[in-house]
């Protein structure tokens, strides 16, 4: 689950259009940003472009050319104007941008901050989306003021330091609906993985001849790296309430593994677990979002599905929208405390599930046989989704009768190099993934 968007710009020169091509940005919104003095017969050429934004940038008090108004109504009419103000902005402004069908605004502050006139005139808008960039390291006085305007959501500029504490304290206080940050082609991931703990957020990542920079999403870069120097943790929680001695056994054994590869291992207190559990408890969430997503197929073929699956998904038609969203809010909260505690750990080791593997026939002997195991099989991995963790299992053994255990490795949200990076080390220095057990004893069955 990805609690972020990415949003694709493409700046327009003033003279003439470049061949630009659009298909690469997927299926990302886009904004061609357009500056105020560029050809009107330009413009035209972007139209049946999809999730467009069209954006033009006003500077120096400037105000938009009643032909250029006249334009983008006529052309555009129902697609998005985003109107970009530096400098002051005033009541013209504000009277002349409400001459367009649809638009939104956004004012990027710049080093004399947010004055009184600009401040009433963005007021005066009303319930119109002003995106309001804020220049890094913004001091208290600057954000506080900030927070008194409606309607608005923060941008905030990210270089190559972490975000401030003062800046991280005034977007957890405010509870924004959606916080926007605004980052460098060549951001340090680790700073972009830093900022999760406020979802929702999306990001806008400036492109590279059009192309979105590989870096942030080039998983496998350390995937040889080692462990050496990391801080593994055992989840000392829910995850281990009446697990099988087995599993526990076999799981406890994979943390030697980590210390004689060179990683720190101990044990640290991780509450955030036992709360997961108990709100997914009901499953309200994915059995409400399955439902939506499968209505059509629950509602016209509902005897034609798999019953056990079948009839998880139709429970989600008894979720009201009330009971979902306070479960979303919760999930938000606990996720971010999660990411607190987790601060200083790279990554967690837990039993991937609580029992062993059973055959098939036992577990589907009839319906409440199946919904009791099923239960107790997605005990632990299902509060990892709840988390919003990143997961990775490694096999780790075997029961005596040979059925696989297996070791769950818990990250960071978006931390897949890190888990296949401590995925990888474990797989060179054991053998479980490429053992076939003696499996025998099942032909009696």
């Amino acid at each position: 689950m990805i609690p972020a968007c990415l949003l694709a710009g493409i700046l327009v020169p003033s003279a003439s259009v470049a061949e630009f091509d659009l298909p690469i940005l997927f299926q990302v919104p886009k904004t061609i940003s357009v500056p105020k003095e560029i050809s009107l017969g330009v413009l035209p050429s972007f139209a049946g472009v999809k999730d467009l934004t069209i954006e033009v940038r006003m500077t120096g008090g400037n105000m938009l050319r009643d032909v250029m108004v006249k334009m983008l109504n006529e052309k555009y009419r129902g697609v998005t104007k985003r109107i970009v103000f530096q400098g002051e902005v005033n009541r013209t402004h504000v009277d002349q941008i409400r001459r367009l069908d649809r638009y939104e605004v956004v004012y990027q502050i710049g080093k004399d901050g947010l004055g009184n006139k600009t401040f009433n005139s963005l007021y005066a808008l009303g319930p119109v989306r002003k995106f309001i960039e804020i220049p890094e390291g913004s001091d208290q006085d600057l954000l506080n003021r900030i927070g008194k305007l409606k309607f608005y959501v923060p941008v905030l500029q990210l270089g190559s330091k972490p975000l401030d504490s003062v800046t991280r304290e005034w977007i957890f206080g405010k509870k924004h609906s959606c916080t926007q940050f605004s980052l460098p082609a060549d951001i340090d991931p680790s700073l972009v993985y830093d900022l999760l703990v406020f979802n929702p957020i999306s990001l806008r990542v400036k492109t590279v001849k059009n192309h979105i920079p590989v870096k942030l999403f080039n998983v496998l870069k350390d995937l040889k790296g080692g462990v050496k120097g990391m801080k593994l943790a055992f989840a000392e929680s829910v995850f281990w309430e009446n697990v099988h001695s087995e599993i526990a056994k076999a799981v406890r054994e994979s943390g030697k593994v980590f210390e004689e590869l060179g990683a720190r291992v101990d044990s640290i207190e991780f509450a955030e677990a036992e709360e997961a559990m108990q709100l997914n408890a009901k499953g309200l969430i994915i059995a409400a979002e399955a439902y939506t997503l499968n209505k059509n197929l629950l509602e016209e073929h509902f005897d034609r599905l798999d019953p056990n699956v079948a009839h998880r998904m139709i429970k989600g038609k008894e979720v009201v929208t009330g009971e979902y969203l306070q479960n979303i809010l919760t999930w938000k909260r606990l996720r971010a405390q999660a990411l607190k505690t987790l601060k200083d750990v790279d990554a967690l080791l837990v039993p991937t599930t609580m029992i062993p593997a059973l055959p098939v026939a036992d577990v589907d002997a009839d319906a409440d046989t199946y919904t009791g195991r099923n239960i107790n099989y997605l005990r632990n991995t299902s509060i990892g989704n709840t988390l919003n963790l990143c997961g990775l299992n490694l096999p780790c053994g075997f029961t005596v009768e040979g059925l696989p255990i297996g070791l769950m490795v818990f990250a960071k949200p978006f931390q897949e190099s890190v888990v296949l990076r401590i995925g990888y080390a474990f797989q060179q220095l054991t053998d479980w993934h490429q053992r076939q057990p003696d499996l025998s004893w099942a032909e009696t069955i």
